[in-house]
């Protein structure tokens, strides 16, 4: 390559010229640097290398007003970081009043879990014990169940015999309804006689709890005759003042009064006095209520 052909680039303009164009030679370049005809000066190539070895005003300027701009955004860098700055520090404030709430939070959230723990266990408990309690009530509840069913059949028994006793209570009251209601004769003999001897008004042992209708006297009234009699003849004159044997008399008065309201048919005649046979008896190896009545009254007596 020929240097015609070589291109320069203007240092000052930036423009593209050829070496040839300059109209100078390759050594009378200045040092690193090449000029174009529109920037190279009228001078020589001596003042012109003068002139480019001072540094331009310009430039200083340029220099100047770019380092202002650069200072001005360096301040405004710098503000912006600061205002970065307090906001950051306030934001980590608040991080930090929010971390020691949190870790107020998790010490109760523990207490809370621990609570909870000691309570899943008692429940665990409960829950164990409620399970023995049911086997318990159930056990106890077949139990009862099966008592139950003993109680009902024995109710039942129990009932089959009540209606069966009933059934012969009815039946005997009946025939002592019967027993009660037929006519019984009774021989003058038994009446006690006051103006009669002694020994027609002895009456035995066994005619003693007999009674004596229409009219007729005990055994009661007749030995109460007896201590009368021996009171007006002065011979029971002791027991007539004693208060007790008045009240004893009174009540075996009353007793005979009982026994000659029930029925004359209980027991069958002596062989002393002559009782009609048409005075029907009831049935033997049965005991009725007026029996139960005199043998209670003759205890009573005793």
């Amino acid at each position: 390559m020929t240097g015609r052909l070589f291109m320069i680039g203007c240092d000052k303009c930036k423009e593209w010229f050829h070496m040839s164009c300059v109209g100078i030679k390759r050594h009378q370049k200045l040092p690193s640097k090449w000029f174009c005809k529109k920037c190279l000066p009228s001078e020589s190539v001596g003042n012109v290398l003068q002139k480019k070895s001072t540094p331009s005003f310009n430039h200083d300027q340029q220099l100047q007003a770019k380092l202002k701009v650069q200072e001005e955004q360096m301040s405004l860098v710098q503000q912006m970081l600061n205002a970065m700055k307090g906001a950051m520090e306030e934001k980590l404030a608040s991080i930090t009043s929010q971390l020691s709430n949190a870790q107020e939070k998790n010490k109760i959230i523990e207490s809370l879990l621990q609570q909870l723990k000691k309570k899943d266990e008692a429940l665990e408990d409960l829950t164990s014990q409620i399970s023995l309690l049911k086997e318990h009530l159930s056990k106890e509840c077949k139990e009862n169940s099966i008592l139950m069913e003993a109680l009902r059949e024995s109710e039942e028994k129990y009932k089959i015999q009540l209606q069966s006793k009933e059934g012969v209570i009815a039946s005997l009251k009946e025939q002592f309804d019967k027993v009660a209601v037929e006519p019984h004769e009774t021989p003058t003999s038994q009446i006690y006689q006051p103006n009669a001897p002694l020994e027609d008004n002895v009456i035995t042992p066994f005619d003693t709890n007999q009674l004596v209708p229409k009219g007729g006297h005990t055994f009661l009234q007749f030995t109460n005759a007896q201590n009368v009699a021996g009171k007006n003849n002065g011979t029971h004159g002791s027991q007539a003042h004693n208060p007790l044997q008045k009240n004893e008399t009174a009540s075996k008065l009353e007793r005979g009064k009982k026994l000659k309201s029930l029925s004359l048919s209980k027991k069958q005649p002596s062989k002393r006095f002559n009782i009609s046979a048409s005075a029907s008896q009831p049935p033997p190896n049965v005991k009725s209520q007026y029996d139960l009545a005199d043998e209670e009254d003759f205890i009573s007596l005793k």
